[in-house]
């Protein structure tokens, strides 16, 4: 649920400077995204259809939106070391990914 709330924020909210989304599907009309966004998936994900992720990935491109989404070899969850699905080689990475995306927004704020 998380990571839909963050992608309909960037999308509906004019408060924020760029979002980070975990696994959540993007559920908004990608041509309103008007910041920054940084996606993370799991390509063994059971709860969000990677189809329509990489559509909507295929429709930010085609509307020249500000984004990236990162693709892992995990399933849904691989951040939180309460699972079994965690992965802390994934989850560092993708860590690493959110703190540098968030540095290079906060400078052209």
């Amino acid at each position: 649920m998380g990571g839909v709330l963050s992608f309909i924020s960037a999308v509906e909210l004019d408060e924020f400077a760029g979002a980070v989304v975990f696994y959540g599907t993007p559920r908004r009309p990608p041509q309103l995204l008007n910041i920054p966004v940084l996606g993370h998936y799991a390509l063994h994900d059971t709860f969000v259809s990677l189809d329509e992720v990489r559509r909507i990935e295929s429709e930010l491109v085609k509307e020249q939106k500000r984004f990236a989404f990162w693709y892992y070899d995990g399933e849904h969850g691989f951040m939180n070391d309460k699972i079994m699905a965690y992965s802390p080689a994934k989850a560092g990475l993708a860590w690493e990914r959110t703190l540098a995306f968030l540095n290079q927004i906060g400078r052209s704020t």
